[in-house]
């Protein structure tokens, strides 16, 4: 049976028109959504159930062995429409039954940017058209992708949002001979490379039934108390982010997961081998190169987990700052790292795709700020005696690979679905927070039941964290938050001034934030010094007003320059 699709923001119809079909032999039965559902008999075939991102035709789901779908029965609203029924259709013809094949991986991806670009806003279609082309036509070149599949999902997409077919045709022309171009010198590398690395990256077999994603969410979060003590929001922050792997093809953003300790034996490494068995294509590693980073993001896409990270990205580390490159670019769809490709004169720079999921543990707090504000950080304790975990062994891994299964068919089922979500997310979160979350959001609205409030009190507990460790060693917003402290003890206004001198007396009686340091003391200098990237300087100001015995000209500081920064880095009101 075909489910032709015609709402949220899909259309099926454009699909069959596309290639032409003739579903009049079909027993046909329209659906409350506006789509309609074409029953064929299979006449001995035996064929798969494929849907969403794994259906080799946009909008359109493949019901066969392992699917269900509503019949018309007396009473309900769905009933057949053009005089054919189960017992009268005909034959799946060759041309449909020819489609029905599994996609790789790859061409899983286009379709999910396909979805995107067929939704796509005026203004930027014709450019992401472009884009797409040419990105996944050097991956036909590759032999990662079928070129018939690039060229008619890209069109279907195009027309869909409503780009002329004859631009459309033009635009995709043009990325092909660009892609060949650049491509062709290194395709057969690419493409034996590729099959070297297919037996060590197997896809998850997804369960056979259809998955409660309640359910799931629940027996998934067991899993991992089972052998890691977590608190409600960092459980549920670890569980959504493991979910949100799956989904990856339909995500903008593929937040870090910072497992972080004060000291050794805090769990870290055994929550990060937890994680390796309920993920998709986990690369465990504690010494990974920057070159094996981002070849295995380009040609794999895995899961990254990287453990003792706090020494690899310690300030004296060898390849500290590549590996930071490609930790922080990959954060974004469109990150990139360049290389150097060929020799001598015939070297020519190549772009690497290191978009991809990571998790990374170490003690303390490690990389930079930079790699902090794109982490979705899990701080972990040493256990209390009556906290009781089971110790991880690997006989524990078919448990978790059932929970794995079972994510894998919840992402199939539900890849579109997610992708199409809205999600309610805090106002309190700041814009890279907000990246962090969307897709665990999403991912929770679909889910529904009491998870979309979970996640979200998840993600400002966890974000809230997050601010307060990042905060205390910078000591310029240290600074900012004493000042604020002083402006309420002593009762000012915003107009009021003060004098440079008292400021640096008053900050130097906060003891435990150092200002008094005996070696380093905070000086007019130095307090010039800090606070003037937040654009607040002192001016010189009369300090006598009214007074018989003369003018009293000092440096200070006037309150309202505050007002502003304080609203930005504190976020409380001045």
């Amino acid at each position: 049976m075909l489910d032709i699709d015609k709402h949220g923001g899909r259309d099926g119809e454009l699909t069959v028109h596309h290639y032409g079909w003739a579903l009049s032999g079909a027993a046909i039965v329209e659906t409350m959504s506006g789509g309609m559902h074409a029953h064929f008999k299979a006449n001995g075939r035996t064929l798969k159930r494929l849907c969403g991102l794994n259906s080799p035709l946009p909008s359109i789901d493949l019901l066969a062995d392992g699917g269900w779908c509503a019949l018309p029965t007396p009473g309900s609203p769905y009933r057949f429409v053009n005089g054919a029924d189960l017992s009268t259709c005909s034959e799946l013809p060759d041309e449909i039954a020819s489609r029905w094949a599994p996609l790789s991986k790859r061409e899983r991806e286009l379709r999910g940017d396909c979805d995107r670009l067929a939704v796509t806003a005026e203004g930027g279609r014709r450019t992401l058209l472009n884009e797409l082309a040419f990105k996944y036509g050097l991956a036909v070149i590759a032999g990662k992708v079928q070129e018939h599949h690039w060229r008619d999902w890209l069109t279907i997409a195009a027309v869909h949002c409503g780009l002329p077919a004859e631009e459309s045709a033009k635009t995709i022309d043009d990325a092909w001979h660009d892609a060949q171009e650049k491509a062709q010198p290194a395709a057969k590398t690419t493409k034996t490379a590729q099959t070297d690395l297919s037996s060590d990256f197997e896809a998850v077999a997804p369960w056979p039934l259809p998955v409660n994603g309640d359910t799931l969410a629940q027996e998934l979060c067991a899993a991992i108390r089972t052998h890691v003590v977590l608190d409600e929001a960092r459980l549920v922050g670890v569980a959504f982010w493991i979910i949100g792997t799956y989904f990856v093809p339909v995500a903008t953003h593929a937040p870090r997961l910072a497992i972080t300790s004060p000291r050794m034996r805090c769990g870290k490494t055994t929550l990060l081998r937890v994680i390796g068995e309920l993920v998709p294509r986990p690369v465990n590693g504690e010494n990974l190169s920057p070159a094996v980073l981002y070849r295995l993001a380009e040609l794999v896409q895995p899961v990254f987990l990287l453990d003792e990270v706090d020494q690899q990205l310690a300030p004296s580390a060898q390849d500290r700052s590549a590996l930071l490159s490609i930790i922080n670019s990959g954060h974004e769809r469109s990150g990139r790292v360049w290389r150097m490709s060929g020799e001598g004169a015939a070297m020519v720079p190549v772009g690497y795709r290191v978009f991809a999921s990571m998790a990374l543990a170490g003690i303390g707090r490690f990389g930079s700020d930079a790699l902090r504000d794109r982490c979705i950080t899990i701080p972990l304790e040493r256990r209390l005696p009556g906290e009781e975990t089971q110790r991880f062994d690997y006989e524990h891994r078919d448990r978790l690979h059932e929970v794995r299964s079972k994510l894998q068919r919840f992402a199939d089922d539900s890849m579109n679905v997610v992708m199409h979500a809205a999600a309610i997310i805090p106002a309190t979160l700041n814009d890279r927070q907000q990246d962090n979350w969307r897709l665990a959001l999403r991912i929770a609205e679909v889910i529904g039941g009491a998870w979309p409030d979970r996640a979200r009190q998840a993600a400002v507990l966890l974000s809230t964290h997050a601010d307060k460790d990042g905060d205390d060693d910078d000591l310029g917003v240290m600074l900012l938050g004493d000042c604020h402290a002083i402006y309420g003890a002593t009762e000012a206004k915003p107009d009021d001034w003060v004098k440079t001198g008292v400021l640096v007396n008053l900050l130097m009686k906060i003891e435990e934030h150092g200002w008094d340091d005996a070696q380093h003391p905070l000086t007019d200098r130095k307090l010039a010094r800090l606070l003037k990237p937040f654009g607040i300087r002192s001016a010189d100001h009369d300090f006598s007003p009214g007074s018989r015995t003369g003018r009293d000209i000092r440096k200070g500081y006037q309150w309202r320059q505050f007002a502003d920064v304080w609203r930005r880095y504190l976020r409380v009101p001045p």
